[in-house]
């Protein structure tokens, strides 16, 4: 067998190609040849595989050595580490890169779909669509269904707004109930009127906008309109 490096011939180059400063995976990832490539002449080869068959039949203690290797060919370790002895720093750095450029661009179309749906809604940003409807009595879920939003993330933005998050229960049609009487009641109170409803018709008969009517009662334009026309 040739030794590319000097040109020099012999039967095996395992222990030549000391002399040029490699080992065996040195010399083949210099000269671009094979892992897996021989560095000895066919019978040469062919005798080490003879031996190393006789060994592992006739000694045990080869055979119990061999087994976990095995055992790792069998479970596809073997394999992995292979995979993963490949993977240079380089090699990783940029996956790394090229998942984080993945994350943005998920972020991104997400952020975009989000715009989307608001515009949709009629909404001109998320806050301000969350702040009408669930102090008018959305449930978090509805909300998350027509924003296309998880639940957690949506409590998030709902904190986020400033407002407090209604505990467990408080969305059922009773809990509803109740929250529509007190928010009456404080309206009302805050007006000095017993009669709500008599007073936001007049104040809309007037030539009051609903925003203006809700800043005055302390609620949403969508409240005012829902008490309108309930």
């Amino acid at each position: 067998m040739c030794c590319h490096l000097c040109g020099r011939w012999f039967r095996h180059l395992g222990a030549h190609i000391r002399v040029h400063g490699l080992d065996a995976a040195g010399y083949r990832e210099r000269l671009g040849l094979l892992k897996t490539g021989p560095l000895a002449a066919a019978d040469v080869s062919a005798a080490i595989a003879n031996r190393q068959r006789a060994a592992y039949q006739a000694n045990p203690a080869v055979r119990e050595r061999f087994a976990d290797g095995q055992a790792m060919a069998r479970s596809g370790r073997l394999a992995w580490l292979a995979r993963r002895s490949s993977i240079t720093p380089q090699r990783a750095s940029g996956r790394a890169e090229k998942l984080a450029a993945g994350r943005v661009t998920r972020a991104t179309r997400r952020d975009e779909a989000l715009t989307q749906r608001l515009t949709d809604l009629g909404a001109t940003d998320l806050h301000s669509y969350l702040r009408e409807h669930y102090a008018a009595g959305a449930s978090l879920n509805s909300l998350a269904q027509a924003t296309g939003l998880g639940r957690k993330r949506l409590r998030d933005e709902v904190v986020a707004t400033g407002i407090t998050v209604r505990a467990p229960g408080d969305t059922t049609a009773v809990g509803r109930r109740s929250r529509a009487v007190t928010a009456d009641a404080e309206a009302a109170a805050r007006l000095a009127t017993d009669d709500l409803v008599g007073w936001l018709r007049h104040r809309r008969a007037d030539g009051w906008s609903r925003t203006r009517l809700g800043t005055a009662v302390g609620h949403s334009a969508q409240w005012v309109r829902w008490r309108l026309e309930g």
